[in-house]
């Protein structure tokens, strides 16, 4: 029995043992056979990872085929291509604005587009046809543009909206002897001008002009003389476009002056004319414009009758003057020269005088023309109304003697001075010297103390000396205290020649129709230096009706 169950045991303990083997063999089977779980699971897994892969590697073929950024504008000329997104550079349409094509070479994939707008409403994200064009884009926008397959999207292509081209700049001319005027084209066909179009001038450099209108004139230039312009247009981009042009003004026209001296011109009526400052002169009919006449007022304009006699031209009111001559405060290019009567300084004080009302007194004794005691009381208001300023209604302006009275009753250079007559002798002369010439359209007098003072201040404005000229006493300015023997001949005193004037600072003293109410001296007034004594220009004195002296003579004024 007990050998019979070590039998049964013994099989019993076999069998479960194959029986184990086989389970474990079916369950490795299970897990490790080629269908078993563990290959399934991986296979899964394998399955799972490749799905995302190729999900992944989708995506990022869109982001491969779109670049970041695409810098473009109308500088440049070529389309930028940079991966699948073509954006073309901006094509200006001449009306401010500009447009760009979109397109691709993924044909199964949407395009879309934005806009930053330079001025703000930015378009949004639109879908657009391949190869469509965006327009009305203007400068400082940015068009964006990226691929899309309807839940993916790629990075974002762009370009920039800019304007690199200065605007075109053009311009006309006219010249002057004194001035340039310019008409401005300009034209910009990217971004556009600015509004109102704004223009600067300059002048060398300088002087520069800022405004919305095409024409500017740059005036008070020199004649005959190069000036750089330039002007300066800006765009809507800023861009600034200009043109530089140097230009030569014209020659000075020659003035009527001029042209009379040159022809020889003689004038049969009273003529206005115009000197280079474009001052009016009246020439009297019977003369004409001397030879060595200033062309300008300030430098003395001569008048000659047939005989040689000549004056020169005192401007009454404003006249116009050269930079050198403008003295006065204003520096405006112009003078004033009262017709008035002037109380002077003393000798060698140097100032201006001070105008006198009418006829009042000077120096306690002096009583101008229009003094019932004045021997010119009844001719004086015809010079005064003919001389007085334009302003006024006057012609301006009047003539006295280029010289002191000659002997032979003339005003000419080089012939002895008419003295030892009295003041009386010396006024009769004085009108009778035109009164058988019926040519000459203009009268003749003994020059009054309006005319004196007033031809006096005028060559103190116009002369470098100023007004030291009226009260000096050296003979460094006139005929002034030479000697017994310094008397000239007119004109002989070279220095004493001021605006074409001779001898009016010295030389001879010269009679005048201004009153004195001195009982010792007498009644009659005399002007002036003389070459034996040592008064000054702008000094008063006076004598008796039948005093005549050496060095007493006389000068003329003239009037139309």
């Amino acid at each position: 029995l007990k050998r019979k169950f070590f039998y049964w045991l013994t099989i019993s303990n076999f069998l479960y043992i194959v029986i184990l083997i086989i389970l474990a063999t079916v369950s490795i089977n299970v897990l490790l056979g080629e269908g078993g779980l563990i290959n399934q699971a991986k296979k899964a897994k394998e399955m799972t990872t490749n799905s995302s892969i190729a999900e992944q590697e989708q995506l990022n073929e869109l982001l491969g085929w779109t670049t970041n950024s695409i810098e473009g504008g109308s500088e440049v000329e070529p389309p930028v291509i940079e991966g699948v997104i073509t954006i073309n550079p901006a094509e200006w349409q001449g009306d401010g604005t500009a447009r760009v094509t979109i397109s691709s070479n993924k044909e199964e994939y949407t395009i879309e587009y934005r806009v930053d707008k330079a001025e703000g409403n930015d378009v949004e994200w639109t879908e657009i046809q391949n190869g469509e064009t965006i327009s009305s884009l203007r400068h400082g926008e940015v068009v964006f543009a990226r691929l899309t397959d309807g839940s993916n999207y790629g990075d974002e292509a762009s370009v920039n909206i800019l304007d690199g081209i200065a605007p075109t700049v053009n311009f006309s001319t006219t010249k002057t002897h004194e001035s340039i005027s310019i008409t401005v084209t300009a034209t910009d066909n990217e971004s556009g001008l600015v509004d109102n179009n704004i223009y600067t001038y300059s002048i060398n450099g300088e002087s520069s002009v800022t405004k919305n209108e095409n024409t500017h004139t740059f005036s008070g230039l020199n004649a005959e003389t190069q000036y750089t312009i330039k002007v300066e247009v800006k765009d809507r981009a800023n861009n600034i476009g200009s043109k530089q042009e140097t230009l030569t003004t014209e020659a000075k026209p020659k003035s009527e002056v001029q042209i009379a001296i040159d022809n020889g011109t003689k004038y049969t009526e009273t003529t206005p004319i115009k000197d280079d400052l474009e001052n009016t002169v009246y020439i009297p009919g019977g003369f004409h414009i001397a030879e060595d006449s200033a062309t300008k007022v300030e430098g003395g304009i001569v008048i000659e009758d047939d005989s040689g006699n000549q004056f020169v031209w005192i401007p009454t009111g404003e006249y116009k003057v050269t930079e050198e001559v403008d003295s006065d405060k204003t520096k405006d290019g112009k003078m004033t020269n009262e017709l008035t009567r002037r109380q002077w300084g003393a000798a060698n004080v140097v100032q201006e005088p001070t105008p006198i009302s009418g006829d009042k007194v000077i120096n306690s004794y002096f009583y101008g023309e229009g003094d019932s005691r004045s021997i010119a009381s009844g001719t004086i208001g015809a010079f005064l109304a003919s001389a007085k300023p334009v302003s006024e209604g006057g012609k301006g302006g009047f003539y006295i003697g280029r010289y002191e009275q000659g002997t032979g009753n003339v005003c000419k250079a080089e012939v002895d001075a008419y003295t030892n007559v009295t003041r009386d002798t010396a006024k009769a002369q004085a009108e009778e010297m035109f009164s058988e010439n019926s040519a000459i359209k203009a009268t003749s007098e003994l020059i009054s103390s309006y005319a004196w003072d007033t031809a006096l201040n005028f060559i103190c404005q116009t002369n470098t000396k100023g007004y030291l000229l009226a009260t000096t006493t050296s003979s460094s300015y006139g005929n002034i205290g030479t000697g017994s023997n310094g008397k000239t001949q007119t004109g002989g005193y070279s220095v004493d020649n001021y605006s074409n004037i001779h001898d009016l600072l010295g030389n001879c003293y010269e009679w005048t129709t201004e009153y004195c109410s001195s009982s010792i001296y007498g009644p009659c007034a005399f002007r002036g230096g003389d070459y034996i004594g040592s008064r000054y220009p702008a000094d008063r004195f006076s004598n008796g009706p039948s005093f005549g002296s050496d060095n007493i003579g006389f000068r003329l004024q003239l009037y139309v």
